[in-house]
């Protein structure tokens, strides 16, 4: 019995985690046995609730077909969150069909501002990819076939060293100062949409001059 209750104590320690350099880390076990830090309920979505570092430690894949309630997989309600993929990835992957509804990859509550996502990838996602407040960053991140935009950020963001690949609507939806730089956005709904600067050294479909 002792051996038994302590394999479980060691097994909810690895699904909850902060690791050595501070960072809180999220996987899918977290997400879906027990809430992966304080404040967040085992399911989706994932909920931050505070400031400060996060990572994922596996891939986060939704299945079965998402209804028009569900919920988008991360949600972040506070200011100046980073959140870093790791190099695993966010995905639908329906038992049947595409995946539909409203869910989103990653969506932040109004109000809340600075965000950063990196490094990582968002497939399949029924809606958009990602929607972050203002002054958040983008980089390093590949969001493809969004039933929405791919990117959305809100105004004085900046988006860079990404691959957007057929969201239905724009590959790249920006507010105002925003500025944009080094992606690649090909097969998208629309390219860009808002009022980003093109920076320079973007690909949009064939052609290197972007909007």
């Amino acid at each position: 019995m002792r051996c038994f209750t302590l394999g479980i104590a060691l097994a909810l320690l690895a699904t909850s985690a902060v690791a050595s350099d501070g960072i809180i880390e999220i996987n899918s076990i977290c997400a879906l046995q027990t809430g992966c830090f304080s404040g967040d309920v085992s399911g989706y979505p994932v909920t931050i609730r505070n400031p400060g570092s996060y990572r994922l430690t596996s891939d986060l894949a939704r299945s079965g077909l998402l209804g028009g309630i569900d919920p988008s997989t991360i949600l972040i309600i506070a200011n100046d969150v980073t959140l870093d993929f790791a190099g695993f990835t966010m995905s639908c992957r329906p038992l049947l069909g595409t995946c539909s509804g409203l869910a989103r990859g990653i969506d932040t509550t109004s109000g809340f501002e600075r965000t950063t996502v990196k490094n990582g990838a968002i497939v399949g996602m029924p809606a958009a990819g990602m929607v972050l407040g203002d002054g958040s960053i983008v980089r390093n991140m590949r969001v493809i076939g969004s039933g929405r935009s791919g990117i959305a950020v809100g105004v004085g963001s900046l988006v860079s060293d990404n691959v957007a690949l057929d969201n239905s609507d724009a590959g790249i939806l920006a507010g105002g100062t925003s500025g944009y730089r080094g992606n690649v956005l090909i097969g998208n709904g629309t390219t860009v949409g808002g009022f980003a600067v093109n920076l320079g050294g973007n690909l949009c479909g064939t052609n290197t001059s972007c909007p």
